[in-house]
């Protein structure tokens, strides 16, 4: 017992004995002044009461004794260790079909990762990973978001983590339907991006559209809506919203999943900086442009837009979403 009081090493035998002795101890406090250990010299207790000379915690193993000045000495037991994976995100959370995907990640107290997931690339046909590492993939040549999964064991337990990746055209490759189309900087119409809470009146021309130019932040979880709210005496039309890399672009062919909205009176499209289900995923420092039209006087069954006088517009608002 005497190494374990000194040098603090803690084994389960000696805890063991410990407790009887701090459990005997504890019935007589009233009485005992002292505590003898083998080749520990007696050690004088607390005159309190109320406050128990020789402790064990049930839980965690750790141990107390006290004295009347202070702690003579503790031991606890050491912390679990268990594997965790400490990140795990692609170096850009937006790319282009048939692109390179960058993969990294880092673990600790773990001896193997394995991949899962990654549907249209080769991710879960590598098999065992080192521990800390990256990983370079190619794109599927269509758009859409991928979830990729990464598991780290030590043998016995494992985390598990996700990531995602948008494939979306990155631009250069659309004609605007819309010919009489203007482009100006979101920053100068509306404010610095992304300008939660503002409501600026924006006419678009007939047959035509306005397109905001504007570059994500660099925070990745940030997200939002954008909505046009409809003002009265503009014609009561219909507005169709996009977001994508070329000004005026409402081709679906050449817009990621999400980017596109119906038109509406009251139109509204949500979007995320990272790779999100339901939203326009932009990712970080990215340049694109919000495109708001009416199209012209012609509607087809109810799926184009359409402005039936000369001048529609909208109040413009992005909004934070819960």
């Amino acid at each position: 017992m005497r190494s374990y009081l000194q040098s603090g090493a803690l084994t389960k035998p000696i805890l063991i004995g410990f407790a009887v002795l701090a459990v005997g101890f504890h019935e007589e406090r009233a009485q005992a002044q002292t505590v003898t250990l083998d080749n520990v010299p007696a050690i004088a207790l607390t005159s309190s009461s109320t406050q128990t000379a020789v402790r064990i915690d049930p839980q965690t193993g750790n141990v107390t004794v006290r004295t009347q000045a202070g702690n003579y000495n503790s031991c606890s037991a050491p912390p679990p260790v268990t594997p965790t994976i400490n990140s795990f995100f692609p170096t850009n959370a937006t790319v282009a079909p048939g692109a390179q995907i960058t993969l990294n990640w880092t673990s600790s107290n773990t001896t193997q990762c394995t991949p899962q997931l990654g549907s249209g690339t080769t991710w879960a046909s590598l098999g065992q990973l080192p521990t800390n590492g990256s990983q370079i993939l190619t794109a599927p040549g269509t758009q859409g978001s991928i979830t990729f999964q990464l598991t780290c064991t030590d043998g016995v337990t494992s985390d598990i983590e996700t990531t995602q990746v948008s494939v979306q055209t990155t631009g250069g490759n659309c004609t605007p339907i819309y010919p009489n189309g203007t482009t100006s900087e979101w920053n100068q119409v509306v404010n610095v991006w992304p300008a939660f809470g503002i409501r600026p009146r924006i006419s678009v021309p007939f047959n035509g559209y306005v397109a905001l130019r504007f570059t994500t932040t660099a925070i990745a979880n940030q997200f939002g809506t954008i909505s046009g709210l409809e003002f009265g005496g503009d014609g009561d039309g219909a507005a169709q919203m996009s977001i994508s890399r070329d000004a005026g672009c409402f081709t679906p062919a050449a817009l990621g999943p999400n980017c596109l909205v119906a038109p509406s009176r009251t139109p509204s499209i949500g979007w995320s900086n990272a790779p999100a289900q339901f939203s326009c995923s932009l990712g970080t420092g990215q340049s694109w442009h919000v495109n708001i039209t009416f199209g012209n006087t012609t509607q087809v069954n109810g799926t184009t837009p359409y402005c039936p006088a000369t001048n529609c517009g909208v109040d413009l608002i992005n909004q934070i979403q819960d």
